[in-house]
């Protein structure tokens, strides 16, 4: 076997010398993706995905890619639903430095277990839920709400998987667009990960993948009664749902409306369900098999500034 050190060493003198060829390529390369990512024919989630692969080696590579993250994060204060009276968990986050580790969406770590709880579908589902409040510092909160609003034009039309017409309404716009929030926001999440899943009484996972996108709800906006996974083929397991608005809050309704949900050939919502008001700096966490709904959103105002913001995805396992 030849040792890679050594492999210059035993090379014959005739091989060509392919590096100044590579450097070419990689500069090409960079190029290519530099115009696809400005092409707006090319799709939102498409140039959403090769900016973040993008990020993700970066940091790899160790090119400082979020220094504006450098120093102390604030850490979360969550308080427990009094309607549950869940533990209270400690999300001690860590001081990330100026070379950030790749970002968690893309990470794909495998459990030491490879036997999955969650392929197996329970008959019922009780349709809990962890509240937090004050979930990010009042400065991180401001920002986040500055960056959505000025944002504006870079939104998109929210769709279904299935495409079904009249059954969602709002916009979205993809962590391309928020990269600095993205790593902040999912450092929370993994941080009180073991804690979540412990006060919904759910089985443990290993993240795979963490999704992230940011949507509007305007007036008259919703979604109708969903699921977010069927356990077995779409692998989202942990929902959350950041809220943020302007204060006073500018709008009515837009409760999010948990389900108690029933397995039978398929989830059902039965009737039985609790509402949880959309309340600035306060985060949802729930199982994403569970059935819920967005109720619609009552404003006086048509201004894009005046929605009901959210910072909302979903912890995947592999």
């Amino acid at each position: 076997m030849i040792m890679p050190e050594k492999l210059d060493e035993t090379l014959d003198e005739t091989v060509v010398d392919i590096k100044p060829t590579l450097i070419k390529l990689l500069a090409r390369s960079a190029q290519t993706l530099e115009t696809i990512l400005q092409d707006d024919s090319v799709a939102a989630t498409d140039r959403a995905d090769i900016a973040l692969r993008i990020v993700a080696l970066a940091g790899r590579l160790d090119v400082p890619v979020l220094p504006e993250l450098a120093g102390t994060l604030h850490p979360a204060t969550p308080q427990a639903d009094p309607q549950t009276d869940p533990p209270d968990p400690q999300a001690a986050i860590a001081t990330p430095t100026s070379n950030p580790s790749p970002m968690p969406a893309v990470q794909h770590a495998q459990p030491a277990d490879s036997s999955d709880p969650y392929a197996t579908f329970p008959e019922f589902l009780p349709g809990d839920y962890l509240q937090i409040d004050d979930f990010l510092s009042p400065e991180e909160n401001q920002q986040i709400l500055k960056l959505a609003i000025d944002r504006q034009s870079d939104y998109v039309s929210a769709s279904t998987s299935t495409n079904a017409q009249s059954y969602r309404a709002s916009s979205v716009l993809y962590p391309s667009f928020f990269t600095d929030f993205y790593y902040l926001v999912s450092s929370r999440l993994r941080a009180i990960q073991a804690e979540v899943l412990q006060t919904l009484k759910l089985p443990e996972f290993s993240i795979d993948e963490l999704e992230m996108q940011l949507t509007a709800h305007g007036n008259g906006n919703f979604y109708k009664v969903h699921n977010d996974s069927d356990g077995e083929v779409i692998k989202r397991t942990l929902t959350y749902v950041y809220y943020f608005n302007r204060e006073p809050k500018p709008f009515r309704g837009g409760n999010l409306r948990m389900y108690k949900t029933n397995y039978a050939n398929g989830w059902i919502a039965k009737p039985e369900y609790q509402d949880i008001e959309p309340i600035n700096n306060r985060v949802v966490l729930f199982d994403s098999r569970c059935m819920h709904e967005v109720l619609p959103v009552e404003s006086d105002s048509e201004a894009f500034a005046d929605s009901r913001f959210t910072l909302n995805g979903w912890l995947r396992r592999p």
